[in-house]
């Protein structure tokens, strides 16, 4: 992923350099207008060396002291710039001065004091270039609560309306992982953005974290059967999005994030009742484990154990255990999910497909004894635990009868994993004190 802090330092300091005080009170002599006139025509040198002079008249004072630094900065010379900016704040008051002081602090590298003076410029004066500056201070220094604070407080009195701050307002939902919230973010920037405004951001890095979030929220929302805040819909939008990222550098990421919503989605809202998982149609799969888990996710649960079935035998022949192993993980998990949509659509159990499942789970676990075992996240067996888990929660708190309780009952025996089989022991109790349990 492309540095979000260097990204952001980009940002700043188009916002808050501020070429001249906005003090109207100071009364410029010409001597004076044709230092500002150099500077504005970018002789830097000659517009610092007539400051200086006018400050051997005007000494300490904090317009000119300013301007010095502004001419530095335009030189990259921000230790310098840094410095007479800061004597600008001693002797003068305006959000000018501590605006600029703060940008000269980001290209220092020196986010804390960056975020001290972008926010003292808020203090003096709140606008949406000094909010957007301090929202974008605290995400440099890895602050994003304090980010999302200042665009709490701000957002609805100063009615915020700028591209540049709602996306680094998405920046920092993104970074707090309040996904829903972040997602309104980037699409409200979306909206807003314009390539003729000269702002510098990376379209494509906005639209991976826009389309991560939007996932995201679908995924732990389902999973955790919260009541979601908006429907996700696929629009040609969003798959002309999954399209673009999927040739970007982002694609690795996509597909990880784009499986583990597909996981959540139609495992625990069946097809007949959620439009999501059909996302999955728009991606074919690069490898025969991405084709049989994209054939599951849309339903075609024939199609995904023919292709188990295929490679299955192929691996029996060869052999290679560990290519058998990871295909009879697959398989499982698809049997899991056949199982979990009879259930659920036709509300009954199907006793040969449960001995099915059990008899495969038997024979890809064999005598292992997975307490305390702990594997790679990709590990087959990892994953297998990991969608088994998944599989029983959604039976545990939504189809609790008898049968399905010794069905679930077998696979955590089978599983042999001790601290799991307490947790949903305990859970199946509660419900049958409860009179929960058919």
């Amino acid at each position: 992923m492309i540095s979000l802090k260097h990204y952001l330092s980009i940002i700043c300091i188009v916002w808050c350099i501020i070429s001249f005080s906005q003090n109207s009170n100071i009364k410029l002599n010409e001597e004076e207008r044709a230092a500002n006139t150099l500077m504005r025509n970018g002789e830097y040198d000659e517009a610092i060396a007539a400051y200086k002079k006018i400050l051997e008249n005007r000494p300490n004072e904090a317009y000119f002291l300013n301007n010095i630094g502004l001419c530095y900065f335009n030189q990259y010379d921000y230790e310098t710039a840094k410095d007479y900016f800061r004597l600008a704040t001693l002797y003068g008051n305006d959000v000018t001065y501590y605006a600029n002081l703060s940008a000269a602090y980001n290209y220092l590298n020196n986010y804390e004091k960056c975020f001290e003076y972008a926010y003292k410029a808020l203090e003096i004066k709140a606008n949406e270039q000094t909010i957007g500056n301090a929202i974008t201070a605290a995400i440099n220094l890895d602050k994003p609560q304090e980010a999302i604070i200042i665009f709490e407080k701000y957002k609805d009195s100063y009615g915020i309306n700028s591209e540049s701050i709602m996306v680094v307002a998405g920046d920092a939902y993104f970074d707090l992982q309040q996904y829903w919230e972040s997602a309104h973010a980037y699409e409200r920037f979306f909206e807003l953005y314009s390539p003729h405004n000269k702002m510098h951001v990376d379209l494509v890095n906005k639209k991976y974290q826009w389309f991560f979030s939007k996932m995201m929220y679908y995924a732990e929302a389902t999973s955790t059967y919260q009541n979601m805040e908006g429907d996700i819909e696929i629009s040609d939008d969003l798959v002309k999005i999954f399209d673009e990222l999927m040739n970007s550098e982002y694609k690795e990421s996509i597909i990880e994030v784009f499986l583990y919503t597909a996981i959540n989605a139609t495992m625990l809202l069946p097809k007949s009742k959620s439009e999501w998982g059909q996302l999955a149609r728009y991606y074919k799969g690069e490898n025969n484990f991405e084709r049989i888990a994209i054939e599951r996710y849309i339903g075609n649960y024939e199609k995904s154990l023919a292709i188990c079935n295929e490679f299955i035998n192929a691996y029996e022949n060869e052999p290679n255990e560990e290519k058998l192993k990871e295909i009879q993980v697959e398989k499982f998990i698809t049997l899991l999910y056949q199982y979990n949509d009879k259930v659920i659509l036709e509300n009954k159990s199907d006793k040969s497909l449960q001995d099915e499942i059990l008899t495969l789970q038997q024979q890809i676990i064999g005598n292992q004894n997975l307490n305390n075992k702990k594997h790679d996240a990709n590990h087959p067996m990892e994953k297998m635990s990991e969608c088994t888990l998944l599989f029983l929660k959604n039976q545990l708190f939504n189809y609790q009868n008898k049968d399905q309780r010794e069905f679930s009952k077998k696979i955590l025996l089978q599983f042999n994993i001790q601290e799991i089989n307490e947790n949903i022991e305990k859970g199946l109790d509660r419900l049958e004190e409860k009179g929960d349990l058919m």
